[in-house]
């Protein structure tokens, strides 16, 4: 017999699939910058970072548009984590559970193998905890130690409900426009210095602030 918590992952997963579905196709979306990140995620080894409170769309916009690689998400291993992971499989996605907390060495590798393997990532550099918006270093020694790409990204949309949440997570509503930014492209080279690292970790967490930026300006044009 299937337990409760499952059950109630499964049937959590399943509508907000539904959901999902239902805004990718009446949603009007516009781009920027997509016509120079497109070319590298089909290539694999990147490392999509977007903050935690902005995950919901671009998950779902990945798994419509980029058939292959597969994505691989990392996942905390609560029981709030077993939702986030129950609606990556839906959309027949991967994910790797760990945190800086539970299992973060044993995740740090498995997200390496992956890009080894030629897999994308999907991170969130202020998640799972926060502070919002703050982009920790990890993720540039990431990229540091495997050589893979960053691509930065972020979206908002003209209607949308925000979480009271320490992410001030948004979820769009259909018939809306949505606006998926992405920033270019880097890479932290291997022999980075500790002050160099923390250039790179500034460097994203400005990018994405910035992208959060032309979102909202966008709209405040519409």
């Amino acid at each position: 017999m299937i337990n409760k918590h499952v059950l109630a992952t499964k049937i959590f997963a399943f509508s907000v699939h539904a959901c999902l579905s239902v805004i990718y196709h009446t949603c009007r979306l516009r781009t920027l910058n997509l016509e120079t990140v497109r070319p590298y995620s089909d290539e694999g080894k990147n490392i999509f970072a977007f903050w935690h409170g902005r995950m919901l769309y671009p998950v779902c916009y990945y798994s419509k548009t980029i058939k292959t690689p597969t994505t691989s998400m990392l996942i905390s291993q609560s029981r709030d984590g077993d939702y986030g992971d129950a609606l990556v499989h839906r959309f027949k996605q991967h994910s790797i559970r760990g945190s800086s907390s539970r299992g973060g060495f044993k995740a740090i590798h498995q997200l390496a193998d992956r890009l080894t393997q030629g897999y994308n990532l999907a991170l969130t550099p202020d998640g799972p905890r926060g502070p919002a918006f703050q982009a920790r270093v990890g993720i540039i020694k990431l990229a540091q130690f495997t050589g893979a790409r960053i691509i930065p990204m972020t979206y908002s949309a003209t209607r949308k409900i925000t979480l009271k949440s320490w992410d001030r997570f948004i979820i769009p509503l259909p018939f809306s426009q949505i606006y998926l930014a992405f920033g270019d492209p880097f890479v932290v080279p291997s022999d980075s210095s500790a002050r160099e690292i923390a250039t790179y970790r500034q460097h994203l967490e400005s990018t994405l602030l910035e992208l959060d930026r032309l979102c909202e300006a966008r709209f405040a044009k519409t």
